[in-house]
């Protein structure tokens, strides 16, 4: 558990710190005519790309660790898949809820003043 809330604060931080790096992006796509939704489609998708590759990464090499240390009980539990979806649906759900808000944040904001002060 606390591995969980130590990688949720990780992706919350990497997200803010990748808006705050866009935000002059944002106001040009804004600009531009993009809307806070079509800007919003555009993170998540980058983001939901990157949870299923580290998810495949990681729940591969956590099954194969997790085998070999259940070998060494006699009693012996199963690994069952809702266990694993349960923890990518929880990750996805936090993701989209801090890109929504970084995005949203930057995506309300006035794209001239952005521009200008960088």
């Amino acid at each position: 558990m606390i591995c969980v809330v130590i990688s949720l604060f990780g992706v919350y931080s990497h997200v803010s710190l990748s808006c705050e790096r866009r935000r002059k992006e944002i106001a040009i796509r804004k600009i531009n005519g993009a809307t806070a939704g079509n800007i919003m489609k555009m993170f998540f998708k980058d983001y939901l790309l990157m949870l299923a590759v580290s998810c495949i990464i990681a729940f591969l090499a956590g099954t194969v660790v997790m085998k070999k240390w259940l070998e060494q009980y006699v009693e012996q539990t199963s690994m069952d898949a809702w266990i694993y979806f349960g923890l990518f649906i929880l990750m996805a759900a936090f993701i989209l809820l801090c890109v929504a808000r970084s995005i949203w944040k930057a995506a309300n904001e006035n794209p001239a003043e952005v521009i200008k002060s960088e």
